[in-house]
Order: structure tokens, then sequence, then C-alpha cells
């Protein structure tokens, strides 16, 4: 989950940036969930996408179809808890996290 949202940061958001740009994974750990974020401070989204309304397009564009499928494959596995959250301001940072939930039941083997 984590190796395509850090692709597209370097792709979409600090490859495009002039000058230097920083990209960092943070994990944190509470009893009840892990959240993960990727944070860069590229050129970010003017808009941000509704992914959940994004349709595939074979025009060539940018369609975001690959965070739809990320979210999508987070709420199937952990519930809509985990889906994507976005936070941007264009030009400064990008935020991208979910989280994932700790289970304690699982049988010791």
């Amino acid at each position: 989950c984590i190796q395509p949202l850090v692709e597209n940061a370097i792709v979409h958001g600090l490859e495009p940036k002039k000058g230097n740009g920083k990209l960092s994974i943070n994990i944190i750990e509470t009893k009840r969930y892990m959240e993960i974020s990727i944070n860069d401070n590229g050129i970010g989204f003017e808009t941000i996408p509704d992914i959940r309304q994004i349709a595939s397009k074979n025009d060539g564009s940018h369609t975001h179809v690959g965070l739809k499928n990320l979210d999508k494959r987070l709420e199937l596995l952990y519930g809509e808890e985990s889906r994507l959250h976005i936070l941007s301001t264009p030009n400064v940072c990008t935020s991208i996290s979910f989280r994932i939930p700790i289970h304690t039941d699982i049988p010791e083997l």
C-alpha cells in the first residue's frame, strides 16, 4: 500500500517541483490501529480528487485511478475507517494517509 503512494508523491508531486523536495513516511501505532502517512512538499493538488467518483479514462490524462484502486482495496480489506485521507495545499505540502486495524485476537502459532 505504501509503494504506490510514494511513487505518486515522487512522480506527480516532487519531480515537477522546482528546487529541493522532501518526502517522509510516518507510521504511528496505537492499540487499535497503525496510521501510515506519506508526506511531501511537492506541487500538491489544486483540487483534491473525490477518489470514489473517479472513472477510468483511456485518453492518456492523469486519472488518479491508482488512488481509487488502493482506496477500494483498503476499504474491502479493513473497512470504511481505513480509506485514504488526502490533505493538500498547492506548492506547500501533501499528505495521504490510511489506517490499518491491529487485531489482537490472532492466535499464537
